[in-house]
């Protein structure tokens, strides 16, 4: 049977196709000549890249989705709108969930795996300003403490190291580049962390907000493709207060979301590409009824590069039975039903909670290691036509 995203796509065309006038009969007449070409030899053969779609889970690794759609769309050019209509296109997708948001009263606290404005922030809503892209690396919590899940903000405890942690492993930009003044002209336009270039694309205008107010954890993923989640979505400061039955429902649900944010990653990525095709169509002058060229989309392509559970207790309880003990730095055995490819890196990092005892050096080794791997991964991983880097 097609996987749900086929069915999908295959239902929109149709009913585009429906609204241009063209009948069933229309099709399978074409689909007769196409058919009859191909044994004169007219025609190449169909692609290998025109196989049945397969899941994007592990052992599966290839995505193909027709390339089909009307003429009409938003072209490249509106870079804020475009932004939003593409995310908001991805999130439609009837076979991928949102991210976690809290609706609860008097918390903030949400999954980041894309940046997200203020005025999503605080109004508790998906923000599809930002797109979803493929990510540097996804750090792994245990559960928001009670200040986390009260400020949105990952690691925002006083007493938590996990920010200077970041900053001193090279794994965020150090704090003096983080730091924005009100009425720079580079502000209005907002301006990345990063150097200009490319990667500006992905930042949509109405970012210039979020410097008011500084959220790092907001900023981030889009900036530098640094997510954030937790095993657990729920608040509260003493880990060992949850057993093991606890941790294993937290487990099951943590490669849920994790597999919804390939999902909605694949998604974009699909979106993006079929916007390019079909702009590079346009200009070609190629009739798109006639094109018959697969997406195809590699699930190592759009996985994290690397995950980092920043904590041992959280890595272990993936298993079952938990494991006894790891170690600090890239891990060779993954968790069962873990849904990102072999080819995302896994590590684990020493917590950062100040009732963990380390020393210092001790603490931060680890997240140099895991900054010198960072840095050798490029941002964006993603071209503004889809390609990847």
């Amino acid at each position: 049977p097609l996987p749900l995203s086929c069915v999908w796509m295959l239902r929109r065309a149709l009913i585009r196709l429906e609204r241009k006038g063209v009948s069933m009969a229309d099709l399978s007449t074409f689909a007769f000549r196409r058919k009859r070409r191909r044994r004169e030899g007219d025609d190449p053969p169909p692609s290998a890249a025109h196989s049945a779609p397969a899941s994007i889970r592990q052992g599966e690794r290839r995505e193909c989705i027709k390339n089909e759609g009307d003429g009409g769309a938003t072209t490249m050019s509106s870079v804020s709108s475009s932004i939003e209509n593409i995310s908001a296109a991805a999130a439609a997708s009837p076979e991928c969930s949102p991210p976690f948001v809290c609706t609860q009263e008097g918390g903030l606290f949400r999954e980041k795996y894309s940046s997200v404005c203020n005025s999503c922030f605080e109004s508790k809503q998906v923000c599809h300003h930002h797109l979803e892209l493929p990510l540097r690396l996804i750090l792994i919590g245990h559960n928001p403490s009670e200040h986390a899940w009260t400020s949105g903000n990952f690691y925002s405890n006083p007493t938590n190291r996990m920010w200077k942690l970041l900053h001193e492993g090279g794994i965020m930009p150090p704090p003096d580049r983080c730091k924005r003044e009100q009425g720079k002209e580079e502000e209005k336009r907002g301006r990345r962390w990063l150097e200009e270039g490319e990667g500006d694309w992905w930042t949509s205008p109405v970012d210039a907000a979020t410097f008011r107010r500084p959220n790092l954890s907001n900023r981030s993923p889009s900036e530098i493709g640094v997510g954030f989640t937790d095993i657990g979505t729920v608040p509260g400061n003493d880990a060992a207060a949850y057993d093991k039955a606890t941790m294993k429902k937290w487990a099951v649900d943590l490669n849920k979301r994790l597999n919804n944010h390939l999902c909605r990653v694949r998604s974009t990525i699909l979106t993006i590409q079929q916007r390019a095709s079909r702009e590079r169509e346009r200009e070609s002058g190629r009739d798109e009824r006639e094109e018959e060229a697969s997406i195809c989309v590699e699930a190592e392509a759009i996985a994290p590069a690397v995950v980092a559970f920043t904590g041992k207790r959280q890595f272990c309880q993936m298993f079952s039975p938990p494991l006894s003990k790891c170690s600090h730095g890239k891990q060779q055995t993954l968790p069962p039903g873990w849904p990102f490819p072999p080819t995302t890196e896994v590590w684990v990092l020493p917590s950062s909670s100040g009732r963990a005892v380390m020393s210092n050096e001790a603490r931060l080794e680890p997240y140099k290691q895991l900054g010198e791997r960072i840095a050798s991964i490029p941002w964006p991983r993603v071209r503004k036509d889809g390609s990847f880097r």
